[in-house]
């Protein structure tokens, strides 16, 4: 007699490992894209709080969730990424009510590939405000030191040009790049001790407590604040003051603790989304700065929690 093995999951994924804000599913609408493995949730802000749209399966583990908006459009597309290096683009049908692939009816140039000369790349990013696609790599050399340098993509040779913008001997524990979008551009480096923003003619340093930061957001279309969440789990306030375009220096305040955050997204009114890998189920005041206003409940210890910036009383979970 044959034996037949039927293996399901019992549960849908809850690992919370990337989120993004945008206006995805209308002009109007303010969306709070989440991703959990292997599927995406929709979510709709609403005056009440964030109300569940779509619960989209993917075919593949998500490596990169992205809204992006074409040149002249008011609405967002959504980007994802698998880590089997497939990639789609994807569109709401306000008719349908449902997430369609986007087809542009062109077609894609094909891929080529641009030899680095860093061997142990930590971090890449585009940069903001660049006149050409402008890449900043952040590597670390056989001495262990840690640099920065920045390179122009010329795509009609395929091929980098070194540009200006470089740092070298930062932060041993350096390992994370934020691009600063216009009108500050720039980039902040963030090691475990100290925190850095240059840009072509600026640079500023501010030193921190010794830690490892796990995951930030940005809070404003400037790019002048961001949420960063360490892997302790506390949640810190970082400012580029600034002068007009001007960059003057650098300000941290330590506004509470969360679950370890995997993924921050700022929403709107002072209202932060913490997408978690490892927290349990929290609500607290902290200090009257940050506190949460909803739990999505998952199987715990994978809990993505929201919290806002104000006043409030702490209330336990149980």
């Amino acid at each position: 007699m044959s034996v037949w093995n039927y293996v399901v999951t019992a549960h849908k994924p809850t690992n919370v490992t990337h989120s993004c804000v945008g206006n995805f599913t209308g002009p109007q609408e303010l969306n709070l894209i989440v991703a959990k493995c292997t599927r995406i949730e929709i979510h709709f802000l609403t005056a009440q709080g964030l109300q569940l749209m779509l619960d989209v399966p993917i075919y593949g583990r998500i490596a990169t969730l992205e809204l992006f908006r074409r040149h002249g459009e008011t609405q967002d597309l959504l980007f994802i990424a698998t880590e089997r290096y497939k990639f789609c683009v994807l569109q709401w049908d306000a008719e349908a009510a449902e997430v369609i692939p986007f087809d542009n009816k062109g077609q894609l140039k094909e891929a080529f590939n641009i030899r680095l000369k860093e061997l142990q790349v930590l971090d890449i990013k585009f940069l903001y405000g660049c006149p050409k696609p402008t890449i900043v790599v952040l590597y670390q050399d056989n001495m262990d030191a840690r640099h920065m340098k920045s390179y122009e993509v010329v795509l009609k040779d395929k091929d980098f040009v070194e540009a200006s913008l470089s740092r070298n001997n930062l932060d041993n524990g350096a390992d994370l790049l934020i691009p600063v979008p216009q009108p500050l551009c720039g980039v902040l480096i963030i090691g475990e001790e100290t925190i850095i923003y240059v840009n072509a003619s600026t640079f500023k340093a501010i030193p921190i407590r010794p830690s490892i930061t796990r995951a930030y957001g940005r809070v404003d279309a400037d790019g002048s604040r961001y949420l960063l969440g360490d892997r302790n789990g506390l949640l810190h306030l970082l400012v580029i003051t600034h002068d007009k375009e001007k960059v003057t220096g650098l300000k941290i305040e330590l506004l509470g603790d969360t679950s370890i955050a995997s993924t921050i997204s700022y929403l709107d009114n002072a209202v932060v989304y913490v997408g978690s890998s490892y927290g349990d189920s929290q609500e607290k005041d902290f200090n009257n700065k940050i506190f949460p206003v909803h739990i999505d409940l998952h199987l715990p210890p994978l809990l993505p929690n929201i919290y806002t910036f104000g006043k409030g009383k702490t209330t336990p979970i149980t």
